[in-house]
């Protein structure tokens, strides 16, 4: 999965939640947007935080 991919679909997540009542999870959602947000950010700065792709990311492919 790519980054900006789980960036949308934990903001689809936080849309979905308060519906259902999952106050603790929408922290906890809240609070990975945030991380995968920065993480994107930094990136995009040029800062390497581990050196390789999270858990479970899929390296973009860039083409031409």
């Amino acid at each position: 999965m790519m980054i900006d991919e789980a960036i949308k679909l934990q903001g689809e997540l936080l849309s979905l939640l308060p519906e259902v009542g999952f106050n603790k999870y929408i922290a906890s959602t809240r609070l990975s947007l945030e991380a995968l947000e920065r993480i994107k950010e930094g990136r995009e700065k040029g800062y390497d935080f581990f050196g390789h792709l999270l858990p479970g990311e899929q390296e973009e492919i860039k083409n031409g």
